[in-house]
């Protein structure tokens, strides 16, 4: 059925950008800026954050890059060619669905967007590791003081999560016909 066409890719988007990064790890990691900004009080939470919250990033790191990787090829509507009634297309035409993708590739910029989104996952990636190193001096969060002392390097791996979720949404949300 065409509706199916890219609606895997589509949950998985789903459940990495909205559930889990916007809705999960984001919010953690404003709340661990509130704590160290002296916001709100909750020491408990910069403990929890570090051992328990922010290493989730490494599970999640390789499934945002599959994501993206995958979204050329999940999304194009060329995959519309493999559902009935497309599918019944004459053998003589069978060029046709890559001039489609071609054509789907050009207008909505999709390498530009692969581009972008691979940069900010990377970029994310390395500040998460230069964060993990530098924890590794106390690697069970217990001083204040040091996670203070991160403060910025924290605020700027939330940035670099925001600029993530950003160039997700930025991906198609349905196969568009050319």
């Amino acid at each position: 059925m065409i509706r199916e066409a890219g609606s895997a890719w589509q949950l998985r988007r789903s459940e990495f950008n909205h559930r889990w990064l916007k809705n999960e790890y984001m919010p953690a990691l404003a709340r661990l800026l509130n704590v160290l900004e002296g916001h709100i009080e909750d020491s408990e939470f910069q403990q929890t954050f570090v051992e328990d919250v922010l290493p989730r990033w490494k599970t999640h790191y390789p499934e945002v890059l599959s994501l993206i990787h995958d979204c050329e090829n999940d999304m194009s509507p060329r995959r519309l060619f493999e559902h009935p009634p497309l599918s019944r297309w004459p053998r003589e035409h069978r060029w046709l669905p890559e001039i489609v993708h071609v054509l789907w590739l050009s207008k909505y910029q999709v390498a530009d967007k692969v581009s972008d989104s691979l940069a900010a996952a990377n970029q994310a990636n390395e500040l998460y590791v230069n964060l993990r190193e530098a924890l590794e001096c106390d690697p069970r969060g217990e001083s204040v003081s040091r996670l203070e002392a991160l403060r910025d390097r924290f605020a700027d791996f939330r940035d670099k999560c925001q600029e993530l979720a950003k160039s997700i949404e930025r991906f198609p949300n349905k196969i568009f016909v050319i």
